[in-house]
């Protein structure tokens, strides 16, 4: 039997709970499948991304991240487990 979901009507908001996840395989050539509300990082390191078109990079980072990248590097991240959160 198929779980209910009572919330399922609700309109989805950038603070609303997340529904959808996504583990990430940096790479410094391809875009995100999908362009997440925040990533969940697991084991701390350095989050090199491309976000508004910048490439920046975030470190020493390891849990919640809210941010929106298109991106994320292969080069300059040192972090693993990222997970896209959408």
């Amino acid at each position: 039997m198929p779980i209910a979901d009572i919330f399922s009507p609700v309109t989805t908001e950038l603070d609303s709970p997340y529904s959808n996840a996504e583990s990430i395989t940096p790479n410094d050539g391809a875009d995100l499948s999908t362009r997440p509300r925040a990533l969940w990082v697991g084991v701390l390191g350095n989050v090199a991304m491309v976000i508004g078109g910048a490439t920046v990079t975030i470190t020493g980072v390891q849990g919640l991240i809210p941010v929106r990248p298109e991106r994320i590097l292969l080069t300059g991240t040192t972090a693993t487990n990222i997970i896209s959160l959408f």
